[in-house]
């Protein structure tokens, strides 16, 4: 026997037969024959179960693609500008001499003084913009900027060649 486990919306989610599977078949699984299961199998992503028979639809989207997590320090403070987050003097600043831009001056205010002094140093001398890097989470912390406004200077920034 076979076996569809299927979705709301009708899409399979996995085959099963009791033969290979045994007890180990999703509940709710529906049973079909071994004519709709070869039929599905040719093209599984533009068929779906209406719960009688197969039935054409269109493949699901893509999925979205993954978040930019690393870009050059000049495309993320490019970026930063182009998004109305600093001005273009403080983006050109920040790539010419390593001036920090205020935003991350007000995102490092509250932290311990050598901690402080630590980013200040860190700034000096990155190349590269991490997603990871703490001082974003201080710049939400502050208010400065949410953690989906940040992803989306990485996101314009990995765009800038």
């Amino acid at each position: 026997m076979y076996f569809a486990h299927i979705n709301t919306n009708g899409r399979v989610l996995g085959f099963y037969r009791t033969d290979i599977h045994g007890d180990a078949i999703p509940e709710g699984a529906v049973e079909i024959s071994a004519e709709i299961h070869a039929a599905w199998l040719v093209d599984t992503a533009r068929q779906r179960w209406n719960g009688e028979a197969l039935e054409p639809c269109d493949p699901p989207p893509p999925p979205p693609p993954p978040p930019v997590t690393d870009v050059s320090f000049w495309q993320f403070m490019m970026a930063a500008w182009k998004l109305d987050f600093i001005t273009h003097a403080e983006a050109l600043a920040a790539v010419r001499s390593r001036t920090m831009p205020p935003a991350f001056v007000t995102a490092l205010a509250g932290l311990p003084e050598a901690a402080r002094l630590e980013a200040e140093l860190k700034f000096a001398g990155i190349t590269r913009m991490l997603r990871s890097d703490p001082l974003f989470a201080r710049v939400v912390a502050a208010n400065i900027a949410t953690d989906e406004q940040i992803d989306g200077v990485f996101a314009v920034a990995a765009t800038i060649t």
